[in-house]
């Protein structure tokens, strides 16, 4: 019986090893640098988690650069929202204003330039590997 030695390499060495320009927006949930190099990264490490894991109209701006630097090239593009951590525990002074912002309710905040879309499965188009 032999043994099969399994490796785990991260997905950012894995992308670049393919070619694919791997990049963070928002919460960043691993680490270190070293171990998960992305070449693009916009995290809580250099902006404010409030900014770029919560503030859509900054992330949606980050995805645009993000975009625009990947023209005709294969890309990965990590996007983690904070939301469901919410901000109590990161933010405590900003209390039940932070927990409920953006919900609707009168004195909670609203996002002026946000507006949802839905899509169906048949209206969101998938590039694949083969098809650059």
């Amino acid at each position: 019986l032999s043994t099969v030695k399994v490796i785990t390499l991260p997905f950012p060495e894995v992308a670049a090893a393919c070619f694919i320009f791997p990049g963070i927006i928002g919460k960043k949930h691993v680490g270190p640098d070293s171990v998960y190099p992305f070449d693009y990264s916009e995290t809580e490490e250099n902006h404010s988690i409030l900014q770029v894991g919560r503030n859509i109209t900054k992330m949606k701006l980050l995805v645009r650069e993000f975009l625009q630097s990947t023209v005709n090239r294969s890309f990965f593009l990590y996007v983690a929202f904070h939301d469901p951590h919410r901000c109590g525990h990161s933010h405590p002074q900003y209390g039940p204003f932070c927990e409920r912002f953006g919900n609707g309710e009168s004195g909670m905040g609203r996002i002026p330039d946000w507006q949802p879309y839905h899509y169906t499965p048949e209206q969101v188009k998938v590039r694949t590997l083969a098809q650059s």
